[in-house]
């Protein structure tokens, strides 16, 4: 499909343009309500059964790194064996405060990382069905 453009140059339309022009063509308000009711249904499951369950797991996979990069579950999980194999009485009394406050701060810098995340999945589960509070309190005050 060809248009004219300046100074009558013919500018060819763009692939979307195309699909625009031919779904004008073959429109009908019946079939779009019925497409629209399959479309809103859809989304929802989408959404709920699909998305948000791939977004927490993407958390899960970003707490676990931050974990791991902290390198605060091995510690917690060696927190009585001796650093560096030192078995003598000061190693063992030294490695326990040693390794509580890398637990303790490994675990606060990825709980400070992963926070956002969390935050962002709490948000994207609640904001469909608050965007329908907000339209429906709207439309409460129109009528």
């Amino acid at each position: 499909m060809f248009l004219g453009g300046p100074r009558g140059a013919a500018t060819q339309l763009s692939l979307g343009a195309r699909f625009f022009v031919l779904s004008l063509a073959n429109y009908s308000a019946s079939r779009y309500t019925e497409s629209m009711r399959e479309y809103v249904f859809n989304f929802w499951f989408w959404w709920y059964a699909v998305q948000i369950p791939l977004w927490g797991r993407s958390l899960l996979t970003r707490t676990s790194f931050f974990l791991n990069y902290t390198n605060t579950l091995p510690m917690a999980k060696n927190l009585l064996v001796p650093l560096f194999q030192d078995n003598s009485g000061i190693g063992k009394v030294i490695s326990l405060p040693i390794r509580l406050v890398w637990v303790w701060w490994g675990g606060m810098l990825s709980m400070l990382l992963v926070l956002p995340y969390l935050l962002a999945w709490v948000v994207a589960g609640i904001l469909p069905v608050l965007t329908i509070i907000v339209l429906i309190s709207g439309l409460g005050r129109v009528l």
